[in-house]
């Protein structure tokens, strides 16, 4: 399976990342688009805005840290 997976490495809502991303999903019928990177609500929007039209059916955009509003503020003091 690993040679199915891709890693990308840069800000998620960059022009030139979501290119690549864009590139590299080209012609595939399904895939997996894991978003997990900064969990302002602004930014996850970028992501989902950018990233779900990729996703077919069959395909996933799965977005991580989703329960950060529920877990206790004293636990992680310095997300925003």
């Amino acid at each position: 399976m690993f040679k199915r997976i891709a890693m990308i490495q840069g800000s998620s809502s960059a022009s030139r990342i979501i290119e690549q991303v864009q590139a590299k999903a080209e012609g595939e019928r399904r895939l997996l688009a894991c978003l997990d990177s900064d969990r302002t609500h602004d930014h996850v929007l970028d992501e989902l805005q950018a990233y779900a039209p990729l996703t077919s059916v069959g395909s996933y955009c799965a977005v991580f840290d989703t329960v950060i509003e529920d877990i206790p503020a004293e636990m992680f003091p310095n997300l925003p």
